[in-house]
């Protein structure tokens, strides 16, 4: 017997004997901004909105802990190609407020104002990160920006974003653990338009993910993939907020483990075909 659990049902099913194993952390939770819309399409906005939030305490209040933080170069931690890009955006309210002023705005007691207009901005959220919308809209209210959270469910939400039809919007994808060829399709490919809110990547940035994905040097590869990842954080066209942590249950009778590095796009399987695997014994760990 083998079964996703709750993170909470983990210590539990440990005393009652279970196996419990964490999954890599190969999916990730993303703020996205609609970049033919003013001020999504500015990079100061997107950075005000990066250094308003407590990533830390994001993870800690929306999942109890069950998580980790995201990379602005998007790949995680346990990705092999990872890369810890030199921008970050610490939690500091007072830089998002001086960022929201070089934009023209000016703090008033109804909010960010400019030529006579408040900023007032739509969140779209499905219904499985509604904690973390009312988070965001909290940690945003602490600068004075207004943001007014609409629930929709995930085909309202994907048509919506894909027909830039939003402010912002949360939305979540897998794949990060198999080869960086998914900062390709994520940026330059067939899911930009789900994940970049009609953005268009820098000339560099265009150039060295192409450049990643046909070089035959391993070594250069890993060089283009880490700069891929310090551009797309400076670039930030997307704010990756957390990597959940998802468990799995076992009782031992079957020997079931993730498969390192994934499966397809890197999805971390643990059902796994295992007459694909050359040399599989039943006594392998």
């Amino acid at each position: 017997q083998a079964a996703a659990i709750p993170p909470d049902a983990a210590p539990e099913l440990k005393k009652l004997g279970y196996t419990v194993l964490s999954q890599p952390h190969f999916f990730c939770l993303k703020l996205l901004f609609n970049h033919q819309r003013f001020p999504m399409r500015r990079l100061a906005f997107r950075r005000a909105l990066a250094h308003a939030l407590n990533l830390q305490e994001l993870v800690s209040q929306t999942l109890r802990g069950y998580g980790q933080p995201a990379s602005p170069g998007l790949l995680p931690p346990d990705s092999p190609w990872y890369h810890a890009p030199a921008t970050t955006y610490p939690f500091d309210r007072g830089a998002a407020k001086q960022l929201l002023t070089s934009l023209g705005y000016r703090l008033t007691s109804r909010g960010w104002q400019k030529d006579g207009q408040i900023l007032n901005l739509e969140l779209l959220t499905a219904p499985a990160y509604a904690r973390v919308a009312e988070y965001l809209k909290q940690a945003f209210q602490e600068i004075g920006l207004a943001l007014q959270v609409r629930q929709v469910d995930y085909t309202v939400l994907d048509h919506r974003v894909k027909s830039l039809n939003f402010d912002l919007a949360l939305s979540g994808h897998g794949g990060l653990g198999g080869d960086p060829k998914v900062l390709n399709d994520l940026t330059l490919g067939a899911f930009a338009a789900e994940f970049l809110g009609g953005y268009q990547p820098s000339a560099e940035l265009t150039r060295v993910l192409t450049e990643q994905l046909y070089t035959l040097d391993g070594a250069k590869r890993r060089q283009l993939v880490a700069r891929a990842q310090e551009l797309l954080a400076q670039e930030l066209p997307a704010l990756p907020l957390y990597y959940p942590t998802f468990y799995l249950a076992h009782d031992g009778r079957v020997p079931w483990f993730f498969t390192r590095g994934g499966i397809a796009k890197g999805i971390p399987l643990y059902f796994n075909k295992l007459a694909l695997l050359p040399g599989y014994s039943s006594s392998r760990p």
